[in-house]
């Protein structure tokens, strides 16, 4: 029989289970469970009754992208599953799933249309690709996929080797660290060898590998790993990534015992890096944030935008702006020169999925050979700096994005552009006088208007915000390695952005509502709702994925009100945040705002046109909001911000 997962063996030739997990902590201790309980007259994976003997213990199929989880990168969760399947050697086989993606399930090799992807492995150990994990012969580590060193840049690495082909003569281990601090420098270690212990058809635990990193700069990257032949040739390779988050002392994650359930390789959350860094005599850092723009002229802005997640994106074309304030030792010292440093990238909105059709939040298609570039226009001085970025990546260079569990596996490119203002005398005189200095990044409508990306130090492949180095005619008159917390970016809109309708993530809202048919003119302004119950968002059923739930409703329909003071949003950006599961409507005044049929997993943002916002009068609005259910989990949420000195 096949057992896919419901624990129901009765008679069989093969002990088989399944799993999709998209955590390596619940991902180890699944494995850990299973093995442990899999031995001869155990009634583990079978029916009451029955028992295990002899059959071989297999996984029959498992992945970290199931069929309701998008489409999106693999390369994250395939290495770490199959290096965790590969450390016991009582399963003698698995089945990932699976070769190509298909129209409801986007995991394989491949695309739909057969075309490769990209698994960035080979930005940790040259030429690796997905055999080196499929091979007789395995190395692998017993640690989460991104080890946090400590306070000291160390680390310990557990290290196994599995042996299951032919081969008689013991292979030789090789390792190094390769990787790039927040100055995108990159580094890389010699290499180091030294012999291996293996046994036939068993895995055997290696001495651990202790690494330390140089410096003290924030740093992303891997210890890298390959098994060899006598002769030099490649057996098998793999890596563990390697951060030293911005702002931490870093963890000790992997000096865990083996045996030891570890943390999922969370990294913990960061204090940031300075705002103000001084290099050396002539060199200043000055750091923002992606959400510190001061200026946000674009239609279609992404959701975490504006909830300080680290990046900003947006579809299309548009135009956002960053206003940055030198600081007084700065501006004494005659800027000559003005570098931008930055980790970017273009935004495909769903041009690169697989099969359109079945949009999902979760969507972050992995790369593959069919690019989305976007034209940009880096505005630096009055100066334009850039014209052209490649794509919208996600594979397993994205290494922080994996670990923060957001856009899996997203990440840019490390751009540089600078400008020389030791030559114009005239805006050298106006930068020292005003002391402020404008950055722009514009996506011209038109063929390449492909979106914009800015990465923020704790997403991505580098740990750095955007950041400006100032390069002095003079000596700043501070040591290198001073530091300042105090922010440069100024005039941030997100300071003067304000929240009507929260959400029950950001505190939640009061809502009267009722689970009864309310009858005609319920959405109406004037409309009688005073015996209608009171509660606080979110609606729903404990365990709906991705929303967090105030008030219980387990019913077909549901029918809310409220009441909120609001300016006149003519000329004001406003926005709506949403959740539902199933189908939507939403209301002002009595009129529609807008309706989404289905169900999301997480929550949606829709930015108001002209039109919507003149739904909105100044002073108090009814916003009416109708859900409908049909089965499983339910839920829905709302919330409603705006700016309203939005600048011409």
């Amino acid at each position: 029989d096949n057992s896919p997962d419901k624990r129901d063996h009765v008679k069989t030739d093969l002990n088989s289970w399944h799993f999709y997990i998209d955590d390596y902590a619940r991902a180890r201790s699944h494995i850990e469970e299973v093995v442990t309980n899999t031995r001869s007259g155990s009634p583990f994976n079978y029916v009451p009754g029955m028992t295990q003997g002899t059959e071989p213990l297999i996984n029959s199929e498992y992945g970290s992208v199931s069929a309701g989880s998008g489409d999106r990168d693999v390369s994250w969760g395939f290495r770490y599953l199959t290096t965790q399947l590969r450390r016991h050697d009582k399963i003698q086989g698995y089945v990932y799933t699976e070769l190509s993606d298909i129209e409801w399930e986007h995991n394989g090799f491949v695309n739909y249309d057969r075309s490769p992807k990209d698994f960035g492995y080979d930005a940790f150990v040259p030429g690796m690709t997905v055999a080196d994990l499929q091979g007789a012969d395995f190395v692998g580590f017993d640690a989460p996929p991104a080890v946090a060193v400590d306070a000291n840049g160390e680390a310990l690495v557990p290290i196994f080797v599995s042996h299951f082909s032919s081969r008689t003569e013991p292979p030789v281990l090789r390792w190094w660290l390769i990787g790039s601090n927040d100055l995108g420098e990159k580094s890389e270690t010699k290499p180091e060898t030294r012999p291996v212990a293996w046994r036939p058809y068993q895995s055997v635990a290696q001495a651990s590998i202790r690494i330390r990193l140089a410096g003290e700069r924030p740093w992303v990257g891997a210890l890298g790993m390959e098994l060899l032949e006598p002769g030099g040739k490649r057996i098998a390779a793999n890596f563990v990534n390697i951060v030293r988050p911005a702002g931490a002392s870093g963890s000790a994650e992997a000096t865990r015992p083996p045996g030891t359930p570890a943390a999922g390789g969370a990294r913990p959350t960061p204090a940031c890096s300075p705002r103000v860094e001084v290099l050396d005599a002539h060199r200043v850092a000055l750091r923002f944030r992606p959400d510190d723009f001061a200026r946000l002229d674009w239609n279609d802005i992404g959701p975490g935008s504006l909830e300080r997640r680290g990046k900003f994106y947006a579809y299309g074309a548009g135009r956002v702006e960053y206003r940055v304030k030198l600081p007084a030792f700065v501006r004494d010292a005659s800027p000559g020169r003005l570098e931008f440093l930055g980790e970017l990238a273009s935004k495909a909105h769903g041009e690169k999925l697989d099969w359109p059709s079945r949009r999902n939040p979760l969507d972050y298609p992995q790369t593959d050979v069919h690019k989305h570039p976007s034209r940009i226009e880096l505005r630096l001085a009055g100066q334009t700096v850039l014209s052209r970025l490649e794509d919208d990546p996600a594979d397993a260079r994205g290494v922080l994005s994996h670990v923060a569990h957001w856009q899996h596996g997203s990440y840019g490119y490390l751009v540089r552009g600078g400008v020389d203002l030791s030559q114009d005398k005239e805006a050298l005189h106006a930068l020292r006088q005003k002391g402020v200095l404008e950055i722009s990044f514009s996506v011209p409508p038109g063929e390449q208007a492909g979106g914009l990306s800015i990465f923020g130090e704790s997403l991505g492949q580098y740990p750095t915000d955007p950041t400006l180095i100032v390069h002095t005619e003079q000596a700043l008159g501070r040591r290198a390695g001073w530091t300042s917390d105090e922010t440069v970016a100024v005039d941030r809109l997100l300071d003067r952005f304000r929240w009507g309708i929260r959400t029950a993530s950001q505190g939640g809202h009061e809502w009267r509502y009722t689970t009864a048919e309310p009858g005609e003119g319920w959405e109406r302004v004037g409309f009688e709702d005073s015996r209608w119950k009171v509660g606080s968002s979110g609606f729903g059923t404990a365990g709906t994925p991705g929303i967090l739930i105030g008030t219980t409703w387990n019913t077909p329909d549901i029918w809310l009100r409220t009441s909120v003071r609001t300016p006149a949003l003519e000329d004001a950006r406003a926005l709506v945040r949403y959740y539902h599961d199933e189908d939507l409507e939403v209301y002002v005044n009595g009129k529609r705002l807008l309706g989404r049929a289905g169900y999301a997993t997480s929550y949606e943002q829709h930015v108001l046109n002209a039109e919507e916002r003149g739904l909105f009068h100044e002073g108090y609005n009814v916003i009416a909001v109708h859900c409908h259910q049909t089965g499983g989990g339910q839920g829905v949420d709302l919330g409603l911000g705006w700016v309203q000195d939005v600048e011409k």
